[in-house]
């Protein structure tokens, strides 16, 4: 019991940095930073009650009047974690950098909470040494003491429900995406651990309730104590010794090199600003190498996160530090070079091939795509363009 203590108190202590840093770090994506951060803060203020409660038993003291405090923010980050867990992939995994305006929809099991909770949890007589019983012996999903103005058991439904719906929703994501049919990179490697441990603990939440139906204790099982210190030790190892995750996913160190390998490619048609940041300029390189070597510019459905697994690279920085370094946004640098290649392949191919074949062939998905982005980066029309080289 008392190494899981320990590890509770590292892991509490370790949420709270991570969350309060991803809250107020300038670097990355804010979006992803916050849905992320917020996950975390949850997960924090769970651990918390545990951590009081079971201090509580240990000592033999009563309840403390932190406890209610504690359970109620809890209750209410949890219902805001599920959506937010949901979306921190959904987003991770498409490489969204903003939330939809159909996205308020996940506000639904907020507002549930705070109507069951609000005022009644105020001025409602309630128990808190029975639900801190409850909690220890079966865990979030077994309380039956009356925790707000809906019956307990509709509201442990809609919990069990909402948790099901957004844990099946997020592996969801995963397989329509083709996530795991994408080459092994360390994208791949944190979101698996990501769901995996969040599905972890979500389906020890029904395990607690299920053996605590027979008036069993969950923190007395050995197993569950065992099972429960191992995968903490493992997640705190995995964050610890894999320092492409905490610093590109986790911390978002604007200090840490994630490329070791220096990169010398040309800088021809771009031209780097300058900015304080080298690890920018390192990982602007990184991912033109690879759209220039492999030519990833000619294919018509090419996404940032595409290229984020080629690099290797946190998806959620790449556009930052394109927008950082080059000074222009993913769609216009990846169009700068299929402009690039159309015009080196125009004078050759134009005796057998039509402008929108060749426009085609770069990468262009159509032709109002292509006239723009020739314009926007040669200030000519096509036509005017190659009638100017000829004298």
């Amino acid at each position: 019991m008392s190494l899981l203590i320990l590890l509770l108190i590292v892991v509490a202590f370790l949420l709270l940095t991570f969350s309060l840093h991803l809250f107020f770090t300038k670097q990355g994506s804010h979006t992803i930073n916050y849905l992320l951060g917020f996950s975390f803060f949850a997960r924090f203020f769970q651990v918390g009650v545990f951590l009081i409660i079971i201090t509580s038993y240990t000592v033999l003291l009563p309840i403390t009047h932190l406890f209610p405090i504690v359970q109620i923010i809890y209750t209410i980050l949890y219902f805001g974690s599920l959506a937010s867990s949901y979306l921190y992939i959904r987003c991770f995994i498409n490489g969204e950098k903003y939330l939809k305006k159909s996205d308020l929809i996940h506000l639904v099991p907020i507002i549930f909470i705070i109507i069951h909770l609000f005022p009644y949890s105020l001025i409602g007589k309630i128990n808190w040494e029975i639900i801190a019983k409850e909690i220890i012996t079966g865990g979030q999903l077994s309380i039956t003491e009356k925790l707000g103005v809906f019956p307990n058991i509709l509201y442990n439904i809609v919990q069990l429900l909402f948790s099901v719906l957004y844990l099946l929703a997020s592996w969801a994501v995963l397989f329509s995406s083709k996530f795991f049919s994408r080459e092994w990179n360390i994208n791949k490697k944190w979101m698996i651990f990501f769901i995996s441990t969040s599905t972890f603990f979500k389906l020890l939440g029904f395990f607690a309730m299920v053996y605590g139906q027979g008036g069993r204790t969950y923190t007395n099982s050995l197993f569950f104590l065992s099972l429960c210190s191992i995968v903490l030790l493992y997640m705190l190892l995995f964050v610890i010794y894999q320092p492409q995750i905490l610093y590109g996913y986790i911390v978002l160190s604007e200090n840490y090199k994630v490329q070791e390998t220096k990169v010398s490619v040309s800088t021809k048609n771009t031209s780097l600003k300058k900015i304080p940041n080298k690890e920018y300029v390192e990982w602007v390189n990184l991912l033109k190498n690879h759209v220039e070597t492999k030519k990833l510019f000619l294919k018509k459905d090419l996404q940032m996160k595409d290229l984020s697994n080629e690099a290797d690279l946190p998806a959620h920085n790449c556009s930052e530090v394109i927008n950082a370094v080059l000074d222009k946004n993913f769609r216009d640098w990846i169009n700068g070079y299929r402009i690039q290649y159309f015009i080196e392949q125009y004078p050759i191919l134009k005796d057998n091939m039509t402008v929108e074949a060749v426009a085609s062939q770069s990468g262009f998905k159509n032709m109002r795509t292509f006239y723009s982005a020739f314009k926007k980066e040669t200030n000519q029309s096509p036509t005017e363009y190659f009638k100017n080289r000829m004298i």
